[in-house]
């Protein structure tokens, strides 16, 4: 009878599972997600996010990078961090607002963030996305661990690339163990640039490499 039992406790655990699996890709059906102009209001959720990613991707043990010795070097939600961003929101939106700032020679930069719009009308940030204009720059592209491999990194890419000159190479600079975002990077068209790389940096405690997009 026990054997019996446990058979119907295992079953029970697959049915559950399998209810919960099509509740969760009947909820990835109804979510859509939409990309706009990042606005002031978002920088603390934006330093929340990306605090967020670093320790999903950057945390290696291994390689001597611990969540402690991350939290040590990065402030990414304290008030400096929180104010530095919302500078460069106020410069993003005014550059959206007035595209001749940059014919003016204006630091243009680009900031979107990319939305889940989920059930019942709830918003939820899942990944975000910065250009500068100056140097061509792709500055910053970060997706929630949870919503990765959906699309919504090309979809940034896609705004990056509407926003930065196709006349001139796009740069760009990756840590340099985070082979994830350099495959991403490889499959839009971005080589590693050896001479880049022997200067680049990714704050101050990862190596990283230097990669680039060839102008059309």
């Amino acid at each position: 009878m026990a054997r019996w039992a446990n058979l119907g406790t295992r079953l029970a655990n697959v049915s559950l599972n399998i209810t919960n699996s099509a509740k969760v890709s009947r909820n990835q059906e109804r979510m859509k997600i939409a990309i706009r102009q990042a606005l002031e209001k978002d920088a603390l959720a934006i330093c929340r996010l990306r605090k967020k990613v670093w320790l999903a991707s950057y945390v290696r043990p291994e390689l001597g990078f611990t969540k402690e010795k991350i939290l040590e070097c990065y402030r990414f939600t304290d008030k400096e961090s929180i104010e530095e961003y919302r500078e460069m929101l106020l410069v993003a939106q005014a550059c959206a607002e007035q595209p001749e700032l940059a014919s003016a020679g204006y630091a243009a930069i680009g900031f979107w963030v990319a939305e889940a719009h989920l059930l019942k009308g709830y918003k939820k940030m899942v990944g975000f996305a910065s250009a500068e204009r100056k140097d061509n720059c792709l500055t910053m592209l970060y997706i929630d661990p949870l919503y990765q491999r959906r699309g919504i990194g090309n979809m940034l890419m896609e705004k990056i690339r509407d926003f930065l000159d196709e006349k001139r190479d796009t740069v760009l600079t990756v840590v340099d163990f985070n082979e994830q975002a350099q495959n991403f990077y490889h499959k839009h068209g971005f080589i590693i640039d050896e001479k880049a790389s022997q200067s680049a940096h990714c704050g101050a405690l990862f190596g990283a490499k230097g990669m680039r997009s060839l102008a059309n």
